[in-house]
């Protein structure tokens, strides 16, 4: 079960604040272009929005990306 998107480590991760490797290369690629999202507009307005697109992305590939979701909310 997904963290709430409420939950500190999304924005963390989002803004590029944590440092993960992982393990599904899907991942990588959508955490590097919402880690420069972020870094060119850290605006609350769109990091909300960057949140709810790795959120979907999590929920949507929850049971491959599990290993990226153990590192990332462990």
């Amino acid at each position: 079960m997904l963290p709430d998107k409420s939950n500190p480590r999304w924005r963390c991760l989002v803004s590029g604040e944590l440092d993960v490797t992982y393990s599904l290369l899907a991942t990588k690629f959508l955490m590097a272009r919402l880690n420069r999202a972020a870094k060119a507009d850290p605006s609350a307005g769109n990091l909300s929005k960057l949140i709810d697109e790795a959120y979907v992305f999590f929920q949507t590939n929850e049971r491959i990306a599990a290993k990226d979701l153990q590192a990332i909310f462990g």
